[in-house]
């Protein structure tokens, strides 16, 4: 593998990362929209702000170690992404949380299966071209 190329494990969370600064910056710019379309009521308080700040940075962290091909992480970040599905589907099912915070939990289960299949392949492949 050259500089240039990073595995497909990394292109998942690098995804991850980008779909972290979109959403934070929808949250930072558009925040009543941005929580209308997901059936949250929209708010004048700070704290969304500090969220989207916070999905901001995780956004560009995620980019960034998965542009450094950072496998530790990959690992770590797929248990975290599992988990925040599960907590969001808790959240909804006791009713703290409107259904529209499962779009949250699902981009994080999938891309957390996306990272985990890929790096069974990245895996698979590197013992095959060694």
């Amino acid at each position: 593998m050259t500089n240039a190329e990073i595995s497909n494990a990394a292109k998942s969370i690098v995804a991850w990362g980008i779909y972290g600064l979109l959403t934070g910056a929808a949250l930072l710019f558009a925040p009543d929209p941005t929580l209308q379309l997901l059936g949250f009521e929209t708010t004048s308080e700070h704290w969304i702000l500090v969220v989207a700040l916070m999905l901001m940075g995780l956004g560009f962290y995620y980019t960034v170690l998965g542009l450094t091909d950072v496998k530790q992480f990959f690992v770590i970040s797929t248990i975290g992404r599992t988990t925040f599905f599960l907590a969001t589907s808790v959240f909804i099912v006791i009713g703290k949380a409107p259904i529209g915070m499962l779009l949250f939990g699902l981009i994080d289960l999938l891309t957390a299966a996306w990272t985990a299949v890929a790096m069974h392949f990245d895996k698979k492949a590197s013992r095959i071209a060694t």
